[in-house]
């Protein structure tokens, strides 16, 4: 599955209140885009999880996207998603020294879960 690209760089840092990069790339840039990048990856993994695969609705998530030509405008909710899942990543970075263990990189959190109940496919046991 291709990983389309369903939130910028300037939308996540609105999302966390961070002022616009100014002049040459900011060196926080580079890890900020990395979070979106896993954020959106964990986001369309989590939603594209059918049995059997769903290659129409595969190809439908495959050609979201904020840039490009045309642009298809993903979902608001996914958008949502993804930025909450980002914030997840941003606020968890696996050094944090009290509280809970937080692996937000193994699975989506459960208010992104929620989010996403509509669009995930229930696996029935």
């Amino acid at each position: 599955m291709t990983i389309p690209t369903v939130v910028t760089l300037e939308q996540a840092r609105s999302h966390l209140n961070m002022p616009p990069s100014m002049g040459s790339p900011d060196p926080a840039d580079a890890d900020l885009q990395i979070k979106i990048d896993a954020a959106t990856q964990l986001v369309c993994e989590y939603i594209a999880d059918r049995n059997p695969a769903d290659l129409v609705w595969i190809a439908e998530i495959e050609s979201w996207g904020v840039a490009g030509s045309p642009v298809v405008a993903p979902p608001a909710l996914i958008q949502a998603a993804v930025l909450f899942q980002f914030g997840e990543l941003v606020r968890f970075r696996g050094d944090e020294r009290e509280g809970p263990l937080r692996d937000p990189y193994s699975s989506l959190s459960p208010f992104v879960e929620s989010i996403l109940r509509r669009y995930h496919d229930l696996v029935v046991a």
